[in-house]
This record gives C-alpha cells, sequence and structure tokens, in this order.
C-alpha cells in the first residue's frame, strides 16, 4: 500500500548488487545475493505489467490482457532463472488476509477496478477485441519478463485480471512440476535440458494467516535474505542489520546470448533500511517514513531535521504509536504455526477462513466480510456474480456450521459491483438441516447434467455445460442457447459475427458459476464433515478445472481436450437436454457420436490426464477415435 513518495527520498541511497548464486560466477567489487525471500502478490503484478507493456499496442482488449496462465508462466520462468542462476528461494509468501482496519483500502481498490470496466463499457464497440480462436497462451519470451520498458499509455486505465494471484499460488503448488516447467520453458530459456527437482517451489510457496509484508521481513531476517518487492512499505519492517530489499522493477537480465545462456548476469539494485539510517543520519527508517507520511512535501533534508528533533518526544504520541504498529507486528507463536498444514485457499476464501479461525484479530464487528473481484463484464447489466450465489452461501453455511456454536453468524456481507458502485449483500446463512438438503439438491444437479451432456466431471467441458445449464435455468429465455451461436462461443470465444459486450458477459457468468463452486470445494475440504453426501460432493468438486484454466478464454477450456466436432456433439446433447433442439438432421457434426462413444471418450482423456500437473490430454481429430477399443 505504500508511502507515497518514500522510494523517491531512499531510491538514491540504494546500491547496484548482482543475483548471484554460482561461485564462479561471482564477480569482485560488487554485491552478491545468493537467497531471497518473495513478496508472492508483488511478483504476479510485476508479471503482468512487463507482459502488458510488450503486447503490441494495437492490441485491444480483452486480448491485450495477459491471462492468468500467462502471468503464471511468466512467474514460472522468473523463478527459473533465479533457480538455475544458483539463487535461493526461501520462501515465496502470498496474503491470506487483511487486517479488519484496512476495510477501505479493499473497497477503494474494488472500486477502482470497478470503475476501470466502466471506463472501457464506455468506449465504442470497436475497442474490444477477440482473436479467433485465441486461448490465452501467447509466447513468453524471457526478455518480456526480465527487462523493463514503457507501458504504451492507452494501456494505463487496463483492468487488472482479477484471479491472477491466487492462480499463481495454486500453479506453484499444483502445475508446475518438472516436465511442465521443461516444456514451458525450453524456448524461453534457449535450454534443452533444465536441472530442477519436481515441483521446486511447492514447499517453499505459503498462503500466510495475515499480510505477507510481515512475514517477509519474517523469514528475511532469519535467513539473512533480500526481499524481492515492489512494496516500499517493507523497507520499515525490521529486516536485522544485514537486511535488504530489491525492487522487482530494478531487476534485469543484461548480457543474455540465447547461445550461451549461462553468461547471463541478473543486476538489481538493494536497499539496506539499517545503512540508509546511518547515511541520513537518523536512528530509525520508521522515524523519517512518518514524518513523510505527516509532511508528504517536505524534502529530504527537512524530513531528516524533523525526524532527529522529534526523536525524544514522539514515540509515546498516539498517532507514532499507530503508525509503527503496523510495521512491529508480534510474530510470537508464528515459529509454531505450520503453514504447509493450513488448507489450500484462494486469498479472498483465505480471508473469510481466518475471519473465523482468529476473531479478534481477523473480524470486523457486525460481520465476516467477502469481497468478490469485478470481473471482465458488461457493466451496463446485472452483476454476473448474481450467478452461483445459492452455492456461495451453502459454501458459507458451510464453514459456519465447522464452528463452535457460540461463534457463529447469521450472515455474511458480500461487497460486489451492483450498477455503478461496490455495494453489500447480505447473505443469510442455512443451519445443518439446510446444508444437507442442498447438498444432495446439488449432487442431484451434478448427476443430471452428466447425464444430459454424457461428460465425465474430469473434462474441463463437462463444466462449461453445467454453468450453461445454471444459467438457462436462471433465465430460460437464454438467448446464446442456439446450436450455431453456442457452438460459435464455445470454439472462437464469440457468438456473432464479432466478439462483442454480450459474450463478455456470458464468459463472466460462467466463471461466476464456476469459481462459486470452487469456494464450496475449498470450505467443504477444510470441514470435518464426513456424511456420504459431503464426501461425493467433495469428490466431483475435486475435478473442477484449475483456476487459470477457469478464468482464461472459455474456447481454451473446450480445447484442452475437445475438436470443433466434438463440442458441436456436446452442444446438440446440452439442447436436447434442456428441450431447445429435437433434430440434429442438420447438424452433421452431432451426427454419430454415440452415449458410448462420448463416454469412452471422457475416460481416454482421464487416462491421458486432464489434471493440473499431468500431461495436456490427447486430443481428438477422428470421430473413429471416440470408439472404445476391443
Amino acid at each position: 500500500m505504500g508511502i507515497p513518495r518514500l522510494t523517491r527520498h531512499l531510491r538514491p541511497f540504494s546500491e547496484a548488487v548482482l543475483l548471484e548464486g554460482r561461485l564462479q560466477k561471482r564477480q569482485d567489487g560488487v554485491g552478491h545475493v545468493h537467497s531471497v525471500v518473495i513478496d508472492g502478490p508483488s511478483l504476479v503484478y510485476h508479471v503482468f505489467w512487463r507482459l502488458l507493456s510488450w503486447t503490441d499496442s494495437r492490441t485491444e482488449f480483452p486480448d491485450a490482457q495477459p491471462t492468468c496462465s500467462e502471468v503464471s508462466c511468466g512467474v514460472m520462468i522468473y523463478l527459473l532463472l533465479l533457480t538455475i542462476t544458483g539463487v535461493k528461494i526461501e520462501r515465496i509468501c502470498f496474503d491470506g488476509a487483511l487486517p479488519s482496519e484496512k476495510r477501505k483500502t479493499r473497497l477503494l481498490r474494488l472500486e477502482k477496478s470497478r470503475r476501470k470496466i466502466e471506463l472501457l463499457r464506455l468506449k465504442p464497440q470497436s475497442a474490444l477485441q477477440n482473436s479467433s480462436g485465441y486461448s490465452g497462451k501467447r509466447a513468453i519470451a524471457l526478455e518480456n519478463i526480465l527487462q523493463g520498458r514503457a507501458l504504451p499509455a492507452r494501456y494505463n486505465d487496463l483492468p487488472e485480471n482479477p484471479f491472477m494471484v491466487p492462480a499463481v499460488f495454486e500453479d506453484l503448488k499444483l502445475r508446475w512440476n518438472k516436465e511442465n516447467i521443461v516444456t514451458a520453458a525450453r524456448d524461453a530459456l534457449y535450454m534443452q535440458s533444465i536441472e530442477i527437482k519436481d515441483f521446486p517451489w511447492a514447499d517453499i510457496t505459503v498462503m500466510v494467516p495475515g499480510e505477507a509484508d510481515a512475514y517477509c521481513a519474517y523469514f528475511a531476517k532469519c535467513t539473512n535474505s533480500s526481499i524481492l518487492t515492489n512494496d516500499s512499505d517493507l523497507l520499515l519492517h525490521d529486516l536485522g542489520p544485514r537486511g535488504s530489499l530489491i525492487f522487482l522493477n530494478s531487476v534485469e537480465v543484461v548480457g543474455w546470448d540465447p547461445h550461451r545462456p549461462s553468461e547471463r548476469q541478473i543486476r538489481a539494485m538493494s536497499l539496506s533500511p539499517a545503512l540508509i539510517a546511518r547515511r541520513l543520519g537518523v536512528t530509525d527508517i520508521l522515524r523519517f517514513a512518518f514524518e513523510l507520511k505527516t509532511h508528504p512535501d517536505a524534502g529530504t533534508a527537512e524530513l531528516v531535521q524533523r525526524a532527529n528533533s522529534s526523536c525524544e518526544g514522539s514515540e509515546n504520541t498516539p498517532e507514532y504509536q499507530a503508525f509503527i504498529q503496523e510495521y512491529q507486528q508480534s510474530m510470537h507463536g508464528f515459529e509454531a504455526t505450520n503453514l504447509q498444514s493450513l488448507p489450500h485457499l484462494d486469498a479472498r476464501v483465505s480471508e473469510l477462513f481466518w475471519q473465523f479461525e482468529w476473531r479478534q484479530g481477523h473480524m470486523v464487528p457486525d460481520a465476516p466480510h467477502m469481497y468478490l473481484a469485478v470481473l471482465n463484464e458488461d457493466h451496463a447489466r446485472r452483476c454476473a456474480w448474481a450467478e452461483g450465489r445459492l452455492y456461495r452461501s451453502l459454501a458459507y453455511s458451510v464453514l459456519n456450521a465447522s464452528r463452535p456454536v457460540s461463534n457463529r453468524v447469521g450472515f455474511i456481507n458480500e461487497f460486489a459491483r451492483r450498477g455503478g458502485r461496490i455495494a453489500v449483500d447480505k447473505v443469510v446463512l442455512g443451519n445443518e438441516n439446510w446444508i444437507m438438503t442442498e447438498t444432495g439438491v446439488l449432487l442431484v444437479r451434478l448427476r443430471s447434467v452428466q447425464n444430459k451432456v454424457e461428460v465425465d466431471t474430469a473434462l474441463p467441458a463437462y463444466w462449461i455445460m453445467f454453468a450453461l445449464c445454471e444459467l438457462h435455468d436462471a433465465d430460460s429465455s437464454l438467448v446464446t442457447l442456439d446450436h450455431a451461436r453456442l457452438s460459435r462461443f464455445l470454439t472462437l470465444g464469440y457468438m456473432n459475427e464479432n466478439f462483442d459486450w454480450k459474450d463478455m458477459q456470458l464468459t463472466a457468468q460462467i466463471q461466476a458459476v464456476l469459481y462459486s463452486l470452487r469456494i464450496l470445494g475449498q470450505l467443504l475440504e477444510s470441514s470435518m464433515d464426513t456424511c456420504d453426501n459431503m464426501a461425493e460432493l467433495k469428490s466431483i468438486l475435486s475435478n473442477l478445472p484449475p483456476l487459470h484454466m477457469i478464468m482464461g478464454p472459455t474456447p481454451s477450456m473446450m480445447d484442452e481436450t475437445l475438436n470443433i466436432s466434438c463440442v458441436s456433439a456436446l452442444v446438440h446433447r446440452l439442447l436436447q437436454g434442456l428441450g431447445k433442439e429435437e433434430n440434429c438432421s442438420e447438424i452433421p457434426d452431432a451426427v454419430g457420436f454415440t452415449k458410448q462413444q462420448l463416454f469412452s471418450y471422457s475416460l481416454v482423456s482421464q487416462q491421458d490426464g486432464s489434471r493440473v500437473g499431468n500431461h495436456r490430454p490427447r486430443k481428438i481429430n477422428n470421430m473413429y477415435d471416440f470408439l472404445p477399443m476391443e
């Protein structure tokens, strides 16, 4: 969140360093950083803006916006380069909760995102662009990640991808094993073989039960490591006498030669709070920062004078104590917290979880809060989060019912877009009987859709079909449900001749349904209920696609395993099941695909591996490949 202008005052005291852990590559006369702690969200946003800055400035929204998968791939290449350079990554920390006093900041961020989408909606229709069949898999080059470039002015107000941080967290845990890393990074690094262990960052990637800043500082101090971040606030934490901070936007690769990749250097600028304090002549950087926050227009010399003249009397003032409290969080008992044993939750779900788990530190006075990101949606229509609300209510109720009766609440406050503002929606929670009833209803619903489309739940295509059924039931006049337009949407990303806001809205609605189910799946995993229905629902929801796929272009989810003919057959079955299509004689691609053939295909896809961290499933191009092997 940062103190404005702090970096500008302190940057002149930075020193050049090399990020280098290989002894034979070290140089005299320059500092070397051989171990780092990484501020996870800061790295994700840094990679996002780097990728965007290298985007062809003629590209329009939403194609210009790097997808979750692209950002994840960029982060992976960044970490891989550090790893093969011998730099030890001690921890990659992600925010798991924010204190209740920062509620205003959360709402301001949501409003900022909402406003960006609103401004896009006001532009002419020609300002939208969706390439035919674009799959969200642009080439990721090393220079696009580790070399700076000015952001084209037209992208200054482009909205950030709302789910890229939790998608990267999940991928570091479950997607980036050795095989997937080598496959994705071989071209970017021009290396035929990469020596790296399986899932190299899974164990060091942690979702902390609070803000990442304090934990980054704690780990860095314990391991004598530098912190990689773009958040200047970390300079104000206790990093120890030798602690330092490296701004991500100062890190660059120099001397890169594709034919001699091992000869590269990673240069950066390092800031040491203890050293800066000595050079400024102040006892503590915190005093300097407090004066800057109080007198934002003052120059460096004046701030130093104020910090020294007030050092004796300011310690006990309420204003100063309130200021330093954020940067001197007590870490007592932290050593006993086994972060790896905590449930794997998205940041938003984690924040809700900790409001129940640590009520004093995270619970707001009235009720727990859930902040729903602003999706890429049509601002002129109802918020896409209206879809899937029942499943989120079920998820919150499961979490609530897992608490002692005295600690339960009656409702959750959801914050989401409503028209042209961010508003609160009071979600009333159900009791155990309601939970059991709705769990049974959802199971019936999941089985019913599977019977209609005859595709296994392990396939991403099944979940698209499920979401479309949900949207149809909510609005039976849904105009998209005719064969030609729906098939076109699922294969190309748009229903008519050109991509428009209707396509974007439908994509957002599908994402809202699937993410609501994801919330339910995660909170079911953290509950101890073992009844048959709960166990079955957990098992089915565990087949949901990974987040980088859910929040990517719809055609990319279908493209994971199905070719155009298969999509046409699925659409036909879906519309027949909904009573929208009686005759398939005019749909040649749908003829001849029997239930047994589609079911056999789904089994083949499962065997080839359609889950995170496995091989990409074999795509079927020949209809005879659907036939079961004898």
